[in-house]
């Protein structure tokens, strides 16, 4: 994705703080699992305005974080799958008769 050009006066201020649209391109444009899509949403709540930066994540970071997520659901199951059984004190019994 080639830079965005604009007007040098695109400052925006944030709380007080001078945020350059263009710095804030620079930041994404380096950072690893960002796709080169994003938008910058600046709101008013109140008396200060609030910047929100949504960006679009490649497919291998969303790989990434599913296998993240899955692994730690498939681990937290095991742990309270193990811990309800300790607990319960319970065992599995079976007893047969023989009809003879």
């Amino acid at each position: 994705m080639k830079r965005v050009r604009g007007r040098a006066d695109d400052m925006l201020i944030i709380r007080g703080v001078n945020v350059f649209p263009s710095q804030v391109e620079s930041v994404l444009l380096r950072t690893k699992d960002i796709a080169p899509h994003y938008v910058i949403e600046v709101n008013r709540k109140g008396r200060m305005d609030e910047m929100n930066v949504r960006v679009e994540v490649t497919g291998n970071f969303m790989e990434q974080m599913a296998a993240k997520v899955l692994t730690t659901d498939l681990k937290a199951f095991a742990r309270k799958r193990k811990t309800s059984s300790r607990s319960s004190g319970t065992s599995r019994r079976t007893s047969r008769t023989s009809s003879a």
